[in-house]
Formats: structure tokens, sequence, C-alpha cells
């Protein structure tokens, strides 16, 4: 079939009904930091507080409550104090409904939102503007901005976390690494601009779109979800499922090999600056392996993606679609 005439719908009927492998996984992760966060069970009563408040329907909130948010903040962020914890699962439930409401996914609060142009563009100028105002980034005594999705208020509550605990500086760096302000970390700006920072950045996001895609995939499928790396692999390449899954593990694999090496550059790199930085970076480099190892576990784990029970003794994966 060639690469032009792939439609969503064909391409959905020619997975249906596969049965899709994926082969071990977790020796890619073994030699990163990995862990839970000892305070998760501190967050289940915010978690839950937050879903109910959040999903209107009894069906969807049945599916969020299957997406396991505390267990993804606390593999993610394994040694955070309570107070970041908190503000980890708040922002993360806030950006899982971010993207569930423009995919018309569990709580959608705006189910118009992924076929309107004129409604998603006003969906993210809203929200723009209501981060803005709860960053502080407002002129003074100017009131909050009007919004009609509620579950915005999920950010107005991280955004109080953190201006409790972070100055000006802090609160703009936010907007592009929040992780800064978790592990309380502050580097020179021609380390946070390096080429050697960049590469890392790079292949921590590239991780995590690799192995999410694959995990999700069954997911996506009984979702009619045709925009995922492993129908794009296969649109693009003219080739099966399973080839494409294939292709998926081998770029996974040669991404851990890259970020491995760019943290090695960046160590040396921090060398140039005093031991606090360098100290600094080694507790970053540890926390980019808990980011991309923690998504892993929660991905094989979580209900929202549904792919444990076919998880195989030997760590690899088969289920039918």
């Amino acid at each position: 079939m060639a690469a032009s005439s792939y439609t969503a719908s064909n391409l959905l009927a020619q997975v249906q009904g596969q049965t899709m492998y994926v082969p071990p996984l977790d020796s890619l992760y073994s030699h990163w930091i990995q862990g839970v966060n000892p305070l998760v069970e501190e967050i289940r009563p915010l978690v839950e507080e937050l879903l109910v408040r959040y999903v209107p329907q009894k069906a969807d909130l049945s599916h969020a409550r299957a997406s396991a948010y505390c267990l993804f903040a606390a593999t993610w962020y394994p040694d955070c104090d309570l107070s970041r914890l908190q503000f980890v699962v708040i922002y993360a439930i806030f950006l899982f409904f971010w993207d569930d409401n423009m995919d018309r996914e569990e709580g959608s609060s705006d189910q118009e939102l992924t076929y309107d142009i004129n409604l998603g563009t006003q969906y993210r100028s809203e929200a723009k503007a209501y981060v803005n105002w709860h960053l502080g980034f407002e002129a003074k005594g100017c009131p909050e901005p009007d919004y009609r999705n509620p579950q915005l208020e999920m950010f107005g509550m991280a955004a109080k976390i953190l201006r409790g605990m972070a100055d000006k500086d802090t609160l703009t760096r936010f907007r592009d690494e929040v992780f800064f302000f978790i592990l309380g970390l502050s580097f020179p700006k021609a380390l946070l601009d390096s080429q050697e920072m960049l590469d890392c950045w790079t292949e921590v996001n590239k991780n995590i779109i690799f192995e999410n895609d694959l995990l999700s995939f069954k997911k996506e499928v009984a979702d009619g979800a045709t925009t995922t790396l492993i129908p794009v692999l296969m649109n693009e390449h003219c080739i099966s499922m399973n080839e494409a899954v294939a292709l998926s593990v081998a770029g996974l694999a040669e991404c851990c090999k890259r970020f491995d090496m760019a943290a090695a550059a960046l160590r040396k790199r921090a060398m140039e600056f005093d031991t606090n930085v360098q100290n600094g970076v080694g507790r970053l480099i540890r926390c980019f392996e808990t980011m991309q190892s923690g998504c892993y576990n929660w991905s094989k784990k979580t209900d929202r993606y549904g792919v444990g029970p076919y998880r195989k003794e030997d760590g690899s994966l088969q289920f039918q679609l």
C-alpha cells in the first residue's frame, strides 16, 4: 500500500485484530536510577479529591482513576519532598486532562474541541492567560481572566504551591524547565543554554515519546487514534505494524545510548564550574534518569494503557488489538 493511500479508517482496519509483540525493554533502563517516592500514599486523598471534582461523568472517573496518577508522579520524582510531590501530581493531572480534552479522552470538559479550530484556539488562549495570571506575570491588580474549562483551576492550585516556594526568576524559568523547581536547582545560564544540556533534554523527550507510544498503542487503537509513532512509521515506510514496533524499539535503544553519551558530556562540561554546579548536574542527570525510567515503569503498570496483564515472564508483551 502506498504511503499516500493511508487513511485513519483503513489503517485502523489493518491493525485491529492483529497480535502486537513488544520485546523485553527492562534492560534498557536497568542501569538508571529508579524508584517510587515513599510519600506516594500521602498524595492519594488529594488525587481522589481532584478527580471527583473535575471529572463529571462516572465512566470517565473510572478511567481517570485507572491512570494511576499517584504512581506517575512518584516514579518520575522518587526523591522530592511532599510539597513538591503534591505540586507534581496536580500539575501532571492538569496536563493529562489538557491533552485528553483535545483528544476527546477521559474527563473531557468540551467534546467539540477536537473538531472545532476556533474552539481549540480559544481553549489555548484562555489557558495561556490563566497560567500567566497565576504565575504572577500579569500587571498588578489585573483580575483573574475568564475561563470556560474548570479543570484549569488545577493549574491555579499547582501555581499556589510554586509561588509559595519560588522567586520571580524561578517562576520565569518554570515555563521552560519545571523540574528545576522540583529539584531546587539553579545553574549558570552558560550551562543551561549549552549544547550538552540540549542534547540531554532531546534524548529524554524522545525516550518518553518512544516508550509511551509503544505501550499506549493498544489504548490508542481502541480510541481510534492514528497519529502516534507506530501508525506514522507504518505510513511513512509502508511497513507492517510489527515491523513498525521493531523499528520503534530499535529507536528507543539508540535513544538510551545517546542519552548516556549526552549525560557524560554534560558532566564533563560541568567541570568548568564549581563543585556546587557539578553536584547539581549529578542530581539533574539522576532526575533525567528517573523521568525516563519512571515513565516506562508507570506505562507498563497503569490500567490507562492496560498492558500489564499481557506481560510475559521475560518482560515482553504480546496482545491482540
